[in-house]
C-alpha cells in the first residue's frame, strides 16, 4: 500500500512558476501563476508564455512545488475569442492544512480544476497519504495549467 501511495505521489508533483512580465498590450506588469510538469524545462515553459501572450517581457519567475489532481479532460475548451486560451486553461491552487498523529502542523498546496470541491480534495489528498487530517481547505492563487497541446492550426 505504501509503494503504491508513494508512486502516486510522484506522478501528482507538478511546479508553479510565478511570472512578473511587461505587457506591451496592456502597458502594465502582470503576474500570472503557471502550472507544469515537474520535468518541464524552464526556459522552454517561459518561451510558451511569450509565444502564447504576444508583446511581453518577462521581469521574474520564481518557482514552488505542487500537487496537481487537475484533469486536463475538464479544462474549459478553448473559444475562438482569445488565443491564449489554445495555451492555458485555468485551474486553483489551494492550500491544504494538516496534522499528523504527532501534532505536526504542514500545509500542501493542490492544484485542482476550477470546479473542484472540498470532498474532490479531500478524496484526491487521501490517496496521497492517510497519515495526516485536513484541518482546513482554502483557495490560495488562481492558475494557468499548461495544455497537453495548444489547440490551434499550426502551433
Amino acid at each position: 500500500m505504501l509503494q503504491s501511495k508513494e508512486k502516486n505521489i510522484e506522478q501528482q508533483k507538478a511546479l508553479m512558476i510565478s511570472v512578473r512580465f511587461f505587457s506591451n498590450k496592456v502597458n502594465s506588469i502582470l503576474e500570472r501563476n503557471l502550472i507544469v510538469d515537474q520535468k518541464a524545462d524552464i526556459a522552454e515553459t517561459l518561451a510558451y508564455l511569450e509565444d502564447s501572450l504576444g508583446e511581453i517581457n518577462i521581469l521574474t519567475h520564481t518557482i514552488q512545488h505542487v500537487f496537481c489532481i487537475a484533469e486536463h479532460a475538464r479544462l474549459d475548451q478553448a473559444g475562438c475569442h482569445h488565443r491564449l486560451e489554445h495555451f492555458w486553461g485555468d485551474v486553483i491552487c489551494y492550500v491544504i492544512e494538516c496534522v499528523d498523529k504527532s501534532g505536526n502542523y504542514y500545509d500542501f498546496k493542490v492544484v485542482g480544476n476550477v470546479d473542484a470541491g472540498d470532498k474532490k480534495l479531500i478524496d484526491a489528498f487521501s490517496e496521497l497519504t492517510d497519515d495526516l487530517v485536513i484541518l482546513n481547505i482554502y483557495e490560495y492563487k488562481d492558475c494557468w495549467i499548461k495544455r497537453e497541446r495548444s489547440t490551434l492550426k499550426g502551433t
